[in-house]
């Protein structure tokens, strides 16, 4: 026993049924679960009998066997086990089976009863289970749908049925107790009869408790008993098993597989059955399909009659000859009986039915005869009214209750003892009495003929022709009771099976085939001969039925014709003269004519005949169901001039005729002035006037005469009118029909507003028929007369006034609620509201406001929001809710009909009330417009409903309670959506101190609710409603819209519940509130304390939809139950709702964890992924193309699959995320190996090679599949100028789900309102043409506003998708990235950026689309450059060219934005880094000294300027310049224009893409190319020219609070200046950057001067100088030694800069810090270049260049002696602090990267500065002659340059020198000699960061960096030999110059060197000796550390050469005798 088997198949079947199209299960799956099933299928509700080794088991060890796990030696409880044998010993069960059912009950908890009681519970519902599973498989296999018949379904339904009734159900065991085998249809017919026998069995033990019956001795025994309560369920339960399968007999009958043996057993069945018996109808229809006829020479018949010979016999015998327990059921069965044998005998002509047998052996006659007889005897049995009063009984209503009381008089036809049979058979009985009508009327016309000649010869001879009203007529008449009434009980019959069934009757309409007997005759030519019938009861019979028979369109028309046409010799088939509609219009106007005319002797109006009041009443009620259905009908009959009907009826109304004739005209005018076609607004603006001109209604009191008007409203005059009759005519009969029609026609005069698939038909959305001079002048204008009626004198008078029939009282609430409803319904603020609105573009004419006012919504809804006596009537039926509805205590349906119409008018003033009482009544009160003075003083105390609702919070507990409301379904979602209303009100949305409760504060609402008793069966009501399976597909059937629209609204409230717990579980939202409440939180925890338990503990809301939640990813045996094939908005909302509980920080802890650890929620949701897009049938249809597939589907279905895929993203993101931040590796790699591995990949595994064929990772599949593109079904026509220019912006607004943008179609309409009203004003809508026009026009804007909603709905759709896959890809690579594969993420990261660049370039891509994809792509190409290693190891060649080849195609797309382009640079720019580190293939630790360009000073200050390599030397190389040039000449102009002219933000990441295409052109060697594009179109022109444009923002960022304008335009400096550098280092761009004037606009830039900044103010100095200074230098180095042009432009760019230049130099030696020092690199280089154009007097001036020689000279003595300086050096700016902190490998003391980068640039500043000395010691005019820069003494404090400071240079380079030289041997060491040293010394000694990895890779890496050491510490010996080559030979030239005895003069040099005496040469000498001579000594000890390994491949040259300069300093210090001279 599976305990949810037979629920989870049923709901199977059911799904198979309502959506054949979408197969969600294998058809072998369900023929699986068929099988499986089918042994308890055969077993029927026969269950395991006792067992006494079971019952010893658990009796003598307490141990049973659970047959539902399989275990063994379970062991029970002792009162467990009392339970288990109770409930065996009371079902006659398996012991085993009991316990089963009992631990079920008891473990699940699911009721509070006692084990036994809840086990019974189990056991009885698994067999209604189980039956409804029976009759779900015999509905598929009759079903005749085409589409569940290829689906194949059909034929498993079909063949299932027949194994049971044919194959192994061909012989069951029928009898448990005697073990009689027979059918399984036999088994069934016995199992009904069980049943009844057992709850008679039942019944005795409750009627006599203390009897000895079985039940009373095993409750004795074991001490427990079943309540009253749980057997009196059993019983109710017992009698719904037998109904079932009376049910399945029909359908087993239906299917004709019942066979003559079991229909003769099923006939001995029923005519045992009482007439108490609910299963009688079951049986009888069931027989009758058993019996119904077959088409002729049916082989079933052939074949089995000859074989059964006997049972006709048999049957005869049964049926006219056993004695029937109720004789109707006898004549109804015979009734069928003889349409069976007059079947048999056209089948097969040579059957003779025996005469004898059929009881009339001296008849002559043939067979034909016989059947007639027994036709007859059935008619006379009354078998007629037995079908439509006891068979057909719920389809009786109050005219056909009158019509057959004058027909059968007070005889009583009941059966089923007041039982109503199920809904859902409702209509296979009704089917089955009608198919056995329609033989009667077709072939059994002599007997019908014969029937009506003696009815009416009876009738002519007893002398009463004439009418003889009810009263005294019927069962009180003997003769009238001996004539039978046959031909009127038919005629009613037919108008019981046609009622309110539209359309279903025209077979008698319309000539068709003669139906399967021998007769010609059709219902057509019934209905044309039931014409001719001349006695009144048959003439009112058969109008009754003509008048069901019109019911519908079509059927109203053809009524109508048949009607017009009467009597028309030209048409065969038409009505007799006595029965068309010019008779019925003479007699009314007959009788209007008489009323006027006549009066009595006593002065009163003659009375009208009864007779004549009869025929008028059918006749009005046959003219109101035509003109209520047939719009043709309706035009044809109004516009008749000579009656005019309306008129006619209003003007009867008013005289003095029977009620009752009143409420029928009254209706038929109503029908004239219903809602639709074209003419129905007319009509009831034309019918108001009519009303009000009749008086039936004294608006106008007779005191006021006809020719004054009312000045002020008052009471109703009583003096006459429907007023008067109420109260002295109703009132005192207690019926009230006149009343309630008249109200009825009220309803129908206020037009409801049309829906808006009507209104995109083109129907008149003007619903406006209250006429605005309604009783002008004689009254105010208006209909409060009419109002003050329905509500004072009727509805609040209705509790005390009496009924007769309480059904009355609750019909006439229900018309007075309804005229409420309708007032407030078509009372609309909308025009108005658009009138006023402030985001109108173009204002429109003012709304009149006095049409709002004398609106009856307008006193409705005042009434209401002043807490009046209608809004207490309103709550008091609320309140008095949902028990009186379930227990019907109003004896009604009626009853439902109020609570209905209640919970109507308050949604509706709920929606109402904010714009009324905010907007409306201000702007009413600032008019001039004219209020009644009783409205007035209503204005003054309005207050919300909601704050009335606050003081009756029994109604809100009703309302919440109303949830759960089965018995209509839309009381149900009303009282969500007023839910929805209360939980954001401000009254409710508030913390409240409940202490009863809790000492917190609490939500109101959730405290109100937890104050109720009805705590818990709100909270069910919920449950039950969430989890309801709903079978029908919206995508089928549409979604719910309103009250006759399509769609399910059972599946709408499912909806609604969401929008509750969606809106109250938002973010901003406070908690706990009503949603925690409904999902099963504990509102009194803390958010730390709550714990969700498992549905087995408690189940709630939240499991409820996560349960619904987890068919979407069920297996093919379950795939039936994804609500996401069959509503898919529904379960996009669901994934909605665990995405922000998953965020709210009420919830979001307890739910993870939960969904977590017990659901394995988001594993196995996004394992699901990507969801498929289901076809549709039904609403906004498109077809939508993806993934080269096209499907016709619903706008609302895409957008619901992408909402739906978006919020569970978006919850998987927030998982990673905390997986992430808790360390849960373990899930998280699941759910990344699900995502974003491919299905055969694992972790380690390399990917497959290229080419080949492998499944995509989840994350791409996801990805192709929201690449949609949508294409609307609807072509809308363009509408024209007049009504394009309409402010349609002003009806956008942003969508609650969503947030798109859309248009607000009640705003529209609002909108188009107003439009109207200005052409009807202007007289522009007089013509049928103009309104047509108008039609035509508004159905074009509606479908051209419906087509643009649907594009901007599934574009935000899209974009929410998209954007939350965005999330997770961010979310995974930032925080999981390690988990990936080491080289497969790299491969996966590729093939994303080359599924996303397609659609970015696509001009069909939405912009923000694109934006989005392109963000994604700048992240995977950072990621992918970052893993550059992995790539050149996988070959990724072809790859990378794709990429690159897709970022260039979309660059150059028209179509593509700013913001696009812009990422797709910066993905540009990282993809050439890429491409480099490719290329290199150089380990980022060992680039540390190299490539770290922050201190580098020949750099550009971008990154993509690191990358700079001498030429193309990979294939990758090759192809990507391949690519570059291609698209160069589209690409570029894109770049330019940006760099040039586009947004602040994407201009400097222009610059820096054009910065790293000139780096591709100079690989290429494709240069020329691009700088001749650059040229030609004056890009490069522009560029130079900005950067003096530029000026004033670059000023005001150098301010100490810049703004962010000024802030980008230095970004910008900073990527342009990095992309003009890259362009000067080539000779040709250098020319081009001349020829643009490059120099002079720098010179003339201001921003480069230095005014005393703030610390960040100079540091952005520093990044303005720097740049310059590099391009210039740059630009003057690429020129070489032809300098003479860029030279001379040089001086200019110094002279005009040489202030700022001089104050870098004098900062430099001031402060000596690493910006400083750069600049003054630049500055001492660019000196160098430009010193051989000045002149000795030039630098001898303290001024111009003379200035900045001597501050060079000053910073030279700084930086160029002793170095201990360089430890006081600290980081200034923010990279060089996060260099402090990163510590790199290498020997000796630790070392930061901001020291090594200190020591590079240190380096290059003394190499340049040297550089400089070297120039300007040979500088003298017209001579090369040594010129001395360094003055001749030892001190060390001075400030210009001296041999002092030179020799403390020397000293500090030379220990350098030999540091340097000792690491480069200790690294060759331990490379030499790495096998004898262990890998923790050499980590050690390297100072490697001990990592968690491999001793593999560890071994690795440090192989790696000794490699990268050896040349770092190779290429620092090779700087300080390049120092100490250039020191010493400047100090030996020095010292040759000063120390030269011979020389008779000295030359001062070009800084004023002072002379030098003869006399203190010695002594100098001395002093310089002691200062350089140690250090030469140390430095010549050095030279035999030169080596290859430590120097390189010159250290013999350089050793050579130091050897030299020694010697020669040695000899002048020395032994001056042996220097030579210069």
């Amino acid at each position: 026993m599976g305990s949810d088997q037979f629920a989870r198949l049923h709901e199977l079947l059911e799904d198979c049924i309502a959506n054949p199209d979408q197969p969600h299960t294998p058809l072998a799956t369900i023929q699986r679960d068929l099988e499986r099933a089918r042994p308890t299928f055969l077993n029927l509700l026969d269950t395991p009998p006792k067992d006494a080794a079971q019952r010893s088991l658990l009796e003598q060890k307490g141990e049973y066997a659970d047959v539902t796990t399989g275990t063994q030696g379970v062991v029970a409880s002792p009162e467990l086990r009392r339970e288990i044998l109770f409930l065996a010993d009371s079902l006659s069960a398996s012991e085993t089976l009991c316990a089963a059912y009992v631990h079920s009950a008891v473990d699940g908890k699911r009721w509070s009863n006692s084990g036994a009681e809840s086990g019974l519970e189990l056991y009885l519902n698994e067999r209604a289970q189980m039956l409804q599973c029976l009759q779900t498989l015999w509905r598929g296999a009759l079903s005749a749908d085409e589409a569940f018949e290829s689906s194949g379904l059909k034929q498993i339904f079909l063949r299932e049925t027949e194994e049971l009734v044919q194959g192994r159900g061909a012989e069951v065991i029928v009898n448990q107790a005697t073990k009689a085998k027979g059918s399984w249809t036999s088994k069934l017919i016995h199992t009904i009869d069980s049943l009844r026998e057992a709850n008679d069995s039942l019944r005795r033990s409750i009627e006599q408790p203390g009897s000895t019956s079985t039940f009373a001795l095993t409750t004795v025994k074991h001490g427990v008993s079943f309540s009253d309560d749980t057997t009196a369920n059993r019983i109710r339960m017992h009698e719904a098993e037998r109904n079932a399968l009376a049910h399945l007999l029909f359908l087993i009958g239906a299917a004709q597989q019942i066979s003559l043996p079991e229909t003769l057993s099923l006939t001995k069945q029923l005519a045992a059955t009482t007439s108490t018996d609910g299963v009688a109808v079951y049986l009888l229809v069931a027989l009758m399909a058993a019996l119904d006829s077959l088409p002729p020479g049916d082989e079933y018949l052939d074949r089995s009659l000859p074989a059964n010979g006997n049972f006709v016999s048999q049957m005869k015998a049964q049926i006219l000859d056993a004695t029937w327990t109720v004789p109707h059921l006898q004549a109804a069965t015979l009734l069928q009986w003889t349409v069976f044998l007059d079947h048999i005998v056209n089948a097969n002509p040579n059957v003779q039915l025996d005469r004898t047998a059929h009881g009339n052996p001296t008849s002559p006659q043939g067979p034909g005869h016989i059947l007639d007889v027994l036709t007859d005897k059935a008619l006379n049995g009354g078998a007629v009214a037995f079908l439509a009063r006891g068979v057909l009984a719920f389809k009786r209503d109050a005219n056909l209750d009158e019509s057959w009381a004058d027909v059968v008089g007070e005889e009583s036809f009941a059966i089923g003892d007041g039982n109503p049979i199920a809904p859902d058979f409702e209509t296979f009985a009704t089917e089955q009495v009608e198919l056995l009508v329609l033989e009667i009327v077709t072939t059994r016309t002599r007997v019908l003929h014969r029937v009506r000649q003696r009815e009416e010869d009876v009738s002519t001879n007893s002398h009463r022709g004439a009418y003889r009203p009810s009263q005294a007529s019927g069962a009180n008449d003997r003769a009238s009771a001996s004539r039978g009434h046959i031909l009127e009980s038919l005629f009613l019959l037919v108008a019981t099976i046609y009622r309110d069934s539209p359309d279903s009757g025209l077979k008698y309409w319309i000539d068709s085939d003669a139906p399967r007997g021998n007769s010609s005759k059709t219902p057509r030519s019934f209905i044309r001969w039931g014409s001719e019938c001349s006695l009144s009861t048959m003439v009112n019979a058969y109008r009754e039925m003509v008048t069901s028979l019109a019911t519908g369109p079509r059927s109203a028309a053809l009524a109508f014709q048949f009607f017009a046409d009467a009597g028309s010799s030209s048409t065969y088939a038409a009505a007799t003269a006595a029965m068309s509609w010019e008779t019925f219009n003479d007699a009314l106007t007959f009788l209007l004519r008489n009323l006027s005319s006549s009066t009595n002797a006593d002065g009163a109006a003659p009375e009208v005949e009864p007779v004549e009041v009869f025929l008028l009443r059918s006749f009005a009620r046959l003219l109101r169901q035509v003109v209520l259905y047939s719009d043709s009908a309706r035009e044809a009959l109004y516009d008749n001039q000579q009656h005019r009907p309306v008129q006619t009826m209003l003007s009867i109304i008013a005289r003095y005729v029977p009620l009752q004739l009143k409420a029928d005209l009254l209706g038929a005018v109503a029908a004239f002035a219903r809602p639709g076609g074209s003419v129905g607004v007319e009509i009831a603006r034309r019918t108001w006037g009519a009303l009000e001109v009749s008086q039936v209604l004294l608006a106008i009191p007779p005191s006021d005469g006809r020719g004054g008007a009312l000045t002020r409203a008052g009471p109703l005059s009583a003096a006459g009118g429907i007023l008067a009759e109420l109260e002295e005519l109703e009132t005192p009969s207690k019926v009230y029909p006149q009343s309630i029609a008249f109200i009825e026609l009220l309803n129908v005069l206020v037009h409801a507003p049309a829906p808006l698939e009507s209104l995109r038909q083109g129907v008149d959305f003007d619903t406006q028929t209250i006429p605005d001079t309604l009783g002008a002048p004689h009254r105010a204008p208006g209909v409060d007369p009419y109002v003050r009626f329905v509500l004072d004198e009727v509805l609040l008078k209705i509790t005390t006034r009496e009924f007769q029939d309480q059904a009355d009282r609750w019909k006439m609430t229900d018309v007075a609620l309804s005229f409420v409803e309708r007032c407030l319904a078509c009372y609309d603020l909308g025009p108005f509201l658009v009138s006023i609105d402030p985001r109108r573009q173009t204002p429109g004419s003012p709304f009149p406001l006095a049409q709002l006012v004398v609106h009856p919504g307008f006193d409705i809804l005042t009434r209401l929001l002043s807490a009046s006596e209608l809004l207490e009537t309103i709550f008091t039926i609320l309140i008095a809710g949902y028990d009186a509805i379930v227990k019907n205590s109003a004896g009604t349906p009626l009853f439902t009909t109020c609570v209905l119409r209640c919970m109507r008018i308050l949604r509706r003033t709920l929606a109402l009330q904010t714009p009324f009482l905010e907007t409306f009544l201000p702007v009413l009160g600032r008019s001039t417009v004219h209020i009644p003075h009783d409205k007035r003083s209503r204005l003054v105390s309005l207050a919300p409903v909601d704050r009335s609702l606050l003081f009756h919070s029994e109604a809100v507990v009703q309302i919440a309670l109303l949830v759960g409301c089965t018995h209509e379904d839309e009381i149900a979602l009303l009282a969500v959506q007023t839910l929805i209303v209360l939980a954001e009100s401000t009254y409710f949305n508030v913390e409240q101190r409940f202490p009863e409760q809790s000492r917190a504060r609490l939500n109101r609402l959730v405290g109100l609710l937890q104050a109720s008793t009805e705590t818990d069966r709100v909270l069910q009501g919920f449950i039950d409603r969430l989890r309801s399976p709903i079978y029908e597909s919206d995508l089928e059937r549409g979604e719910w819209t309103g009250p006759g629209a399509g769609g399910n609204i059972q599946q709408a409230i499912r909806s609604a519940i969401l929008d509750l717990l969606l809106q109250t579980t938002s973010a901003e939202s406070a908690a706990p509130n009503i949603a925690h409440l409904i999902l099963g939180f504990d509102v009194h925890s803390l958010a730390s304390e709550i714990e969700i338990d498992p549905p087995e503990v408690k189940l709630t809301s939240l499991h409820v939809v996560l349960n619904l939640l987890r068919g979407n990813v069920a297996t093919d045996e379950d795939a039936y139950a994804s609500i996401l094939n069959r509503h898919p908005t529904f379960a996009a909302k669901c994934y909605r709702l665990v995405r922000q509980l998953c965020v709210h920080k009420y919830t979001s802890s307890s739910l993870s964890r939960y969904l977590r650890n017990h659901e394995r929620f988001f594993y196995i949701q996004s394992g699901a992924l990507p969801f498929e897009i289901p076809p549709a049938t039904h609403g906004a249809l498109g077809e939508v193309t993806f993934d080269s597939r096209q499907i016709v589907t619903s706008s609302a279905a895409v957008c619901a699959i992408l909402e739906a895929q978006a919020w569970l993203l978006e919850s998987t993101a927030l998982e990673l995320n905390v997986l992430a931040e808790g360390h849960d590796t373990q899930r998280l790699d699941q759910l990344i190996r699900s995502l974003f591995l491919p299905p055969s990949l694992d972790d380690d595994d390399m990917p497959p090679a290229h080419g080949l064929a492998r499944a995509l990772p989840r994350i791409l599949e996801i990805f192709h599949a929201f690449d949609i593109t949508w294409s609307d079904s609807i072509v809308p026509t363009r509408p024209s100028d007049r009504w394009m220019a309409l402010d349609y912006a002003s009806c956008l607004r942003p969508d609650p789900a969503t947030g798109c943008e859309v248009y607000d179609i009640e705003a529209i309409v609002a909108l188009l309102a107003g439009a109207r009203r200005s052409l009807q004003d202007a007289g522009e809508l007089n013509t049928v043409d103009q309104k047509n026009d108008v039609r035509r026009e508004t159905r074009a804007i509606f479908e051209t506003i419906v087509v643009e909603n649907h594009r901007c709905e599934i574009r935000a759709a899209r974009l929410h998708a998209l954007r939350a896959w965005k999330t997770l890809l961010d979310i995974a690579f930032d925080r999981a990235f390690n988990l990936f594969p080491p080289t497969g993420k790299y491969i996966l990261a590729m093939e994303l950026i080359a599924a996303i660049l397609p659609p970015i370039a696509s001009p069909e891509t939405d912009p923000a689309i694109s934006e989005l994809l392109s963000t994604a792509v700048v992240l995977l190409v950072t990621k992918v450059r970052d893993g550059a290693a992995q790539i050149e190891a996988v070959n990724a060649t072809d790859d990378l060219h794709l990429i690159i080849r897709g970022i260039f195609v979309a660059i150059v797309q028209p179509s593509v934005s700013l913001i696009v382009r812009g990422n797709l640079y910066v993905a540009l720019v990282n993809y050439f880094q890429l491409a480099g580190l490719v290329s290199s293939s150089t380990t980022p630790l060992a680039r540390t000294f190299h490539a770290d360009d922050s201190m580098s000073v020949d750099g550009s200050v971008d990154g993509a300027s690191t990358i700079g390599r001498p030429g193309l030397r990979t294939a990758l190389d090759k192809g990507n310049a391949a690519i570059f040039l291609s698209a160069l000449d589209r690409l570029l102009p894109t770049i330019c224009r940006d760099a040039a002219s586009g947004s602040s933000v994407w201009r400097g990441v222009a610059f820096s893409a054009l910065d790293t295409l000139v780096m591709v052109a100079q690989e290429s060697h494709t240069t020329s190319k691009l700088l001749s594009i650059l040229s030609k179109q004056g890009y490069l022109q522009t560029f130079v020219s900005s950067l003096k444009d530029a000026e004033g923002d670059l000023m005001r960022s150098l301010e100490p609070d810049p703004n962010a304008e000024s802030l980008a335009a230095f970004y910008i400096y900073t990527s342009q200046m990095s992309f003009l550098i890259r362009l000067a280092s080539t000779r040709e761009g250098a020319e081009k950057l001349l020829d643009a004037e490059l120099f002079v606009r720098l010179s003339q830039c201001d921003y480069l001067e230095f005014d005393g900044f703030v610390p960040h103010s100079v540091e952005r100095h520093h990044e303005l100088l720097l740049p310059a200074l590099q391009l210039v230098v740059g630009t003057l180095v690429a020129f070489g030694a032809e300098t003479a042009v860029a030279t001379q432009q040089a001086i200019a760019f110094v002279e005009g800069q040489s202030e700022n230049l001089l104050i870098a130099l004098r900062n430099a030696a001031a402060q000596r810090t690493g910006p400083a020092m750069r600049e003054a690199h630049l500055i001492v280089t660019l000196m160098g270049i430009v010193l051989p154009l000045h002149t000795p007097e030039q630098l001898n001036t303290a001024s111009g260049f003379g200035g900045l020689h001597s501050a060079m000279l000053a910073l030279s003595a700084k930086i160029c002696g002793a170095q201990d300086w360089l430890e006081k050096v600290t980081p200034t700016v923010e990279l060089e602090q996060l260099q402090a902190h990163t510590m790199v490998p290498g020997l000796g003391p630790q070392q930061s990267s901001f020291a090594e980068s200190l020591e590079q640039l240190v380096e290059s500043l003394q190499g340049a500065v040297f550089t400089y000395h070297n120039i300007a010691t040979r500088k003298r005019l017209g001579t090369n002659a040594f010129r001395p820069v360094w003055s001749p003494s030892v001190s060390t404090s001075a400030s210009a340059p001296t041999l002092g400071t030179a020799s403390l240079f020397i000293r500090d380079l030379t220990n350098t020198l030999a540091v340097r030289l000792l690491y480069a041997a200790q690294v060759a060491e331990l490379l030499d000699e790495g096998q004898h040293r262990t890998l923790e010394e050499k980590e050690e000694a390297l100072h490697i960061p001990d990592d968690d990895l491999s001793l593999v890779e560890r071994e690795k890496r440090a192989q790696v960096e000794l490699k990268a050491l050896q040349v770092k510490y190779r290429e620092r010996v090779t700087s300080s030999l390049h120092l100490v080559e250039v020191a010493l030979l400047l100090y030996w030239r020095h010292l040759d110059f000063y120390l030269d005895e011979e020389r008779s003069e000295r030359d001062v040099g070009f800084n004023g060197v002072q002379s030098i005496s003869p006399l203190q040469l010695p002594s100098l000498r001395i002093d310089l000796a002691k200062a350089v001579l140690p250090s030469a000594q140390k430095l010549d000890s050095l030279r035999q550390d030169f080596s290859l390994v430590t120097v390189g491949p010159a250290f013999r040259a350089k050793d050579s050469y130091i050897e030299i300069v020694l010697r020669k300093i040695k000899d002048i210090l020395v032994n001056p005798a042996a220097t030579p001279s210069l």
